[in-house]
């Protein structure tokens, strides 16, 4: 019983050196391998900790010897460490980068054989899914924005200004038939011009220029403007009830819901359809805000972040000092890269037009710019707070720390 007893603590004992020779040994592969210059003792001293281990003459001294030879071997290599070998490679005989993914993992590998991929590989899948993700809503809310502002834009200030532009030149040709009935509301441009007893092919107006095209007779130049401020007017409705259908499926349209109730004579319905129609124009206009100062903000600056890390990431793969524990760094990058992109959108100016031409780049290229490089963001703040900081503040906080260490 004590016989087992020792052996089982010598094999406990032996465990923490035999992973240090076999990581010993990883270095001494990668070192030449890629041809660096290695110290003929060096290779000994590893080689000899690996036979004695083997042969149990594991002892104080060449366990001292070991850890000279391992610490030389390591500045030789470096900035590559055992952990980005073991990040970067494949490696079948450590558990810790080859665990088993459960059930899912085990019916993957039952329909398409077994994959085994390194920590690095898996680091690179994960943020390029989380980048097309991130690129994916990115487009959405754009595309989500570029319709309902033109839809917006056309509402408010295309089409209105249209129609005043088109009634304006009727006025101006009714004038010139029936000056005294041209501002009458209860007759149509085309019964003024009836009866003002005049043939309406005969009433044209002469061109200006010789080479210009004769212009038509004043009752077709009517007719065809008529035609035109009706179409522009469907198209108005059409393009408020296409922006009633884009605003609902944002959000739930309580506002319209209410409308609804109301009566259902004549006059009550005009008052219903212009109360529907303003609701929606400023429901868009509302999340047209949102969206310009808050989410694409956030998704730039994700995108800016996401960016960063896949291009760190390459770079730490292809020069082999990757590690696991550069994870963690990342997602703290890509957390960053969100408050940047948002801080860009809080100090960007929110007067909006609601127009697509109007969206400026240069807000969204700055949040981009802010989460790909988040350090240039704050140091800029913290200057800011220093310059705004007072002198006072300034030359306290050394005495303050100090006293607090004394």
């Amino acid at each position: 019983m004590n016989i087992e007893k020792k052996t089982i603590e010598e094999n406990e004992n032996l465990q923490a050196p035999a992973r240090y020779v076999q990581e010993a040994r990883l270095l001494l592969t990668y070192a030449a391998q890629n041809g660096l210059d290695l110290e003929e003792r060096l290779v000994k001293e590893i080689v000899d900790a690996k036979s004695a281990l083997e042969t149990n003459r594991w002892n104080a001294e060449i366990e001292a010897r070991f850890w000279m030879a391992f610490n030389k071997i390591a500045k030789l290599v470096a900035p590559v460490s055992v952990d980005s070998l073991k990040a970067t490679h494949v490696l079948t005989d450590d558990r810790d980068f080859n665990r088993k993914g459960g059930f899912l993992n085990d019916l993957t590998t039952w329909f398409f054989g077994k994959k085994t991929r390194s920590a690095a590989q898996r680091s690179v899948i994960t943020y390029q899914r989380g980048t097309l993700l991130v690129l994916a809503l990115l487009m959405l809310a754009q595309f989500y924005w570029i319709i309902v502002s033109n839809l917006t834009t056309d509402i408010s200030q295309t089409l209105p200004k249209k129609i005043e532009t088109l009634e304006q030149e009727r006025s101006r040709l009714l004038l010139q038939v029936s000056p005294e009935k041209a501002i009458s509301k209860d007759k149509k441009p085309l019964e003024i011009v009836a009866e003002a007893g005049i043939s309406p092919d005969d009433i044209s107006i002469p061109p200006k220029k010789i080479e210009e095209t004769p212009i038509l007779p004043i009752n077709q130049q009517i007719q065809i403007i008529e035609k035109q401020i009706e179409e522009t007017k469907y198209r108005l409705e059409a393009n408020y009830n296409l922006l009633t259908v884009w605003v609902s499926s944002f959000f739930a349209n309580k506002t319209q819901e209410n409308i609804k109730k109301q009566g259902t004579s004549q006059k009550l319905e005009a008052q219903r359809n212009i109360l529907r129609d303003t609701a929606s124009l400023q429901e868009a206009k509302f999340i047209l805000q949102g969206i310009q100062l808050y989410i694409l903000p956030l998704l730039y600056g994700l995108l800016g972040a996401a960016a960063y890390v896949l291009r760190t990431l390459t770079t730490e793969i292809r020069n082999l000092t990757y590690e696991i524990e550069s994870n963690i760094r990342y997602r703290l990058r890509i957390q960053l890269g969100a408050v940047s992109g948002l801080a860009i959108g809080w100090f960007s100016d929110a007067g909006l037009t609601f127009s697509a031409s109007t969206l400026s780049l240069s807000p969204l290229a700055l949040a981009f710019l802010a989460g790909y490089s988040v350090e240039v963001l704050f140091s800029l703040m913290d200057r800011m707070i220093y310059t705004f900081s007072s002198s006072d503040d300034v030359e306290k906080k050394p005495r303050n720390d100090k006293s607090s260490v004394s």
